[in-house]
This record gives C-alpha cells, sequence and structure tokens, in this order.
C-alpha cells in the first residue's frame, strides 16, 4: 500500500486577489500576503461543473463547502508573477499547495498537532525548504539564485507587525 499526501489536481488553485494582496520583493521571487476568504460561491465562480467533476473537487456538492478564510501566503516568480507555492493559513482548513510550471496543483493539508501553528510554520518551512520546494514545482533556476535569508527576512518583519510581533521569531 502506498500512502499519498494530498491530493493532485490538474487545475490551478483558485487565483489570488490582487486587490486584497501585498507584495514583497524578494530577488527571484516576490511574496504576496492576502486575507483571502474561501466559500462555495467562490469555488463554483471559478470552477464550471464539468472542471469540478473533472478535477475531482467534491467539496462543493450539496453545500459541503462551509467558508473559510484567513492569512494566504503567496511565492511567485519574481519575472512573470507566476504563482508556484501557496500557504493557505485558513482557519478550518490550513493547507498548502504547490503549483507546478507544468499546470494543475497538489493541495497537502496542515496538520496543526504535528507542525504546530501554521503562519510560524510557513515561516520556518520557507526559510528551511524553500529551495527544495521550488525545484519541486519546476523552478530551479529562482532556487538557485535565492538569497533565502534576505528573502524571509522582509516577509518575517511584515508577519510580526500584522500578529503583534510574538509570532516568528521576531519580539515586538
Amino acid at each position: 500500500m502506498r500512502l499519498t499526501l494530498g491530493v493532485e489536481y490538474d487545475l490551478p488553485p483558485i487565483p489570488l486577489d490582487e486587490s486584497c494582496t501585498t507584495w514583497f520583493p524578494a530577488g527571484p521571487v516576490t511574496f504576496g500576503l492576502e486575507e483571502r476568504t474561501l466559500d462555495e460561491a467562490t469555488v463554483r465562480a471559478t470552477y464550471s461543473d464539468e472542471e469540478r467533476e473533472r478535477s475531482a473537487i467534491d467539496d462543493v456538492q450539496d453545500g459541503a463547502l462551509a467558508a473559510d478564510g484567513g492569512l494566504s501566503v503567496h511565492v511567485c516568480d519574481g519575472t512573470s508573477g507566476r504563482e508556484l507555492l501557496r500557504f493557505d493559513c485558513f482557519a478550518a482548513t490550513p493547507h498548502y499547495h504547490y503549483i507546478p510550471v507544468g499546470g494543475g496543483n497538489h493541495a497537502i493539508a496542515f496538520d496543526a498537532d504535528a507542525n504546530g501553528d501554521m503562519v510560524s510554520w510557513v515561516v520556518g518551512c520557507l526559510r528551511s525548504r524553500l529551495p527544495a520546494m521550488l525545484t519541486r514545482v519546476g523552478a530551479a533556476e529562482l532556487a538557485r539564485d535565492l538569497d533565502v535569508d534576505a528573502a524571509v527576512t522582509a516577509l518575517t518583519a511584515e508577519l510580526a507587525h500584522r500578529t503583534g510581533g510574538e509570532r516568528h521569531g521576531q519580539a515586538g
């Protein structure tokens, strides 16, 4: 038996809302912070019935998807703006996405019992695993040119500002 982690979709994730996103250039990547809400109406407006059925997006059936939301951290190619990674720090269903250069997306549920606070986990993950994650989605050239400490420092400062400074290794 082979266990699989997460769900692979042949569709991209629901697009970010530029008007709700604050951008932080960080060398070859750009980070975006967005306060995001996900609900059934958003999913239905983004994906057709056929796309949902083909991609096994089965959460939107008979009102099964409850509204959820929170902070989303986007990692994009700094030149093209193409989103490569997304961390949805949602209240009820925290999860993250690998968004391969070839299309689709791989959504993985976050385990708060094993990993603690998701925002803190995201900062640690970006600091220690960002090059490997970029390579996984087909953006190895960005990983090679990345100064991880400089990139994550800018993001961490903004997260600390937004959360009162007590999380993410920052003093208030």
